[in-house]
């Protein structure tokens, strides 16, 4: 711990752990972003023959590449007594690492989708389509959670004892719980725009 000259509080400083974590994401970001457009076609083409063209099947494919990651960051915390500290670095890595890989996705500036895809283009929607549900569901959690901590910090009963804390993570994990398997059903059964 360091301390804040201005303030004089004691400011945590991020462990090396952390520290590769954010490097990691930032490298895959990078990678995946910028080599996207070359390595896109034929991953989704890939894809696509694995999954024979079927739209369900890509609808799946893309959630579980959007929405794979997030199922497992919640089991990890979920099962973070259970897991020992190496499993849980390679499981966060991991988790990283899908996500960043997600990047090859974006389409392009300059590019439409059949400039982007080309050859794998019918393929690329269902898969698009089903990642956008499975990635989507992150940024209504996190609007959830930012809405339910400004009440927690209103309303909160005085004193705050590990009970209310407990319950407040209860409906959180069931609250993410309810919206992964919201954006699974949509992905895979919605009406594809």
């Amino acid at each position: 711990m360091s301390t804040d000259p201005a303030t004089g509080t004691a400011v945590r400083k991020p462990t090396p752990t952390q520290r590769r974590a954010v490097g990691t994401l930032l490298l895959v970001l990078l990678v995946c972003g910028l080599g996207g457009s070359q390595l896109a076609p034929h991953v989704v083409g890939a894809l696509g023959r694995i999954a024979g063209h079927d739209e369900l099947a890509l609808r799946l494919i893309g959630w579980c590449w959007g929405g794979g990651p997030l199922l497992a960051w919640s089991l990890l915390v979920w099962l973070k007594e259970r897991m020992s500290r190496p499993v849980k670095v390679a499981i966060g890595y991991a988790g990283i690492v899908w996500a960043g890989s997600a990047a090859m996705l974006l389409p392009g500036r300059h590019e439409t989708d059949q400039e982007r895809f080309g050859a794998a283009l019918a393929d690329s929607r269902p898969l698009g389509f089903g990642w956008a549900c499975g990635f989507l569901v992150l940024f209504l959690y996190l609007l959830l959670l930012a809405i339910a901590s400004l009440l927690f910090r209103k309303f909160r009963p005085e004193p705050t004892t590990k009970a209310h804390l407990t319950v407040a993570g209860r409906v959180a994990t069931t609250t993410w719980l309810i919206l992964l398997a919201a954006s699974l059903a949509a992905a895979l059964f919605a009406p594809r725009p």
